[in-house]
């Protein structure tokens, strides 16, 4: 029997040790200035993106036409990716449509078309912008990888289930934090590394640097800008950008805000429904902005009596598109959309606009 709400406290990998100082380092714009005062001018333009589906990189062309180095997020340095990249970029020898279909990489209808039509023959500087290589980065990775594979406990209430999911993202938005601190602090051996082999980009006045990021980073804007780097940011729907619940949640621990329990509790349903909503597209590729629009919206009209009822499903194994089909319909949403042209429908464009209001400050924030 449960008599009361357990707290789920993550006693492994310890989070809070990765936290650090930026007032503890030296700024990344002063160690530039001080080892290579002859470098030019460097600025930092952020595409933030779902990076899920080729729909996710809208807008991502016009960027990297626009930049003279692109670096590329890369958790844990997988460097084949970017090397890959760099030779279609520098020195093509073949045509883009069959780089597109190279059995290693595969990248036609994947995230990564566009980046390989944007940068093919185009003598870019490429590289990554993340953290792998070091010792501390090699334990932080790790240990983000050891909470991530956390299994919730089996038969709890809702509301424990609710507390051990909270303490897990808690503990991933601290991991990250501590990611991002570090990222800054790879930015000046990567750009020595491009200025190597690409002398004509170093002879510039200005150089304008491109990095693609995950959406949910945006505080990673605020590091650099701690490290003395002025930067700006593009989402690639636009402007503004919809974040669900989930990582709303996450943007809360992260910012060391304490979350609402409403936000805890729709945060964890929408979880156990991404799944149900990619079978009911049939995994096509519509983007992860309409799919995020659509179940921010549909667990926004649930009440207690149907979270309940999703979790207990969802427990027993029985939750089905039918039996999520009759709660939405209830809720005044109909059943779940089983394709692109449906879920757009139904994420209409008034919708749209009072849901960007949720991410609307988060390119500054």
């Amino acid at each position: 029997m449960h008599d009361k709400q357990k707290t789920y406290l993550n006693k492994t990998t310890k989070a809070e040790r990765f936290q650090i100082d930026i007032g503890e380092q030296d700024k990344i714009a002063d160690i530039i200035r001080e080892k290579h005062p002859s470098w030019p001018k460097i600025e930092l333009t952020f595409f933030f993106n779902m990076h899920d589906t080729i729909e996710d990189m809208r807008g991502v062309e016009q960027l990297i036409r626009e930049n003279d180095i692109v670096l590329y997020e890369e958790f844990g340095k997988n460097t084949a990716l970017i090397d890959f990249f760099s030779s279609l970029s520098d020195q093509p020898d073949r045509d883009v449509e069959e780089y597109l279909d190279i059995p290693k990489f595969g990248t036609r209808n994947t995230i990564f078309e566009p980046i390989v039509r944007s940068l093919y023959g185009q003598k870019k500087g490429v590289g990554v912008i993340d953290i792998g290589e070091k010792p501390e980065e090699k334990e932080l990775i790790g240990a983000f990888v050891k909470r991530s594979r956390d299994r919730q406990p089996s038969g709890l209430p809702l509301d424990e289930a609710v507390s051990f999911y909270n303490a897990k993202e808690a503990d991933l938005a601290h991991l990250q934090n501590r990611r991002e601190d570090m990222i800054p602090l790879n930015l000046e051996p990567e750009l020595e590394k491009i200025f190597k082999n690409h002398k004509e980009i170093q002879d510039q006045e200005k150089v304008d640097v491109l990095l693609i990021m995950g959406s949910y980073h945006t505080r990673l804007r605020h590091v650099f800008g701690e490290h003395g780097i002025d930067t700006e940011g593009h989402f690639s729907d636009g402007d503004t950008h919809i974040y669900g619940y989930g990582d709303e949640l996450l943007r809360a621990h992260a910012f060391n805000k304490e979350p609402s329990a409403d936000l805890q509790k729709r945060a964890y349903i929408e979880s156990l429904l991404m799944l149900p909503l990619a079978i009911a597209l049939r995994r096509s590729s519509v983007s992860s902005d309409e799919q995020v629009i659509y179940l921010r919206n549909a667990v926004s009209k649930l009440n207690k009596e149907d979270m309940d009822t999703i979790y207990k499903l969802s427990e027993k194994n029985w939750l089905s598109l039918n039996k999520l089909d009759e709660i939405f319909e209830h809720r005044g949403l109909g059943g779940l959309p089983r394709s692109e042209a449906e879920i757009k429908t139904k994420n209409d464009t008034t919708y749209k606009v009072v849901m960007r209001r949720v991410g609307d400050k988060a390119i500054r924030t």
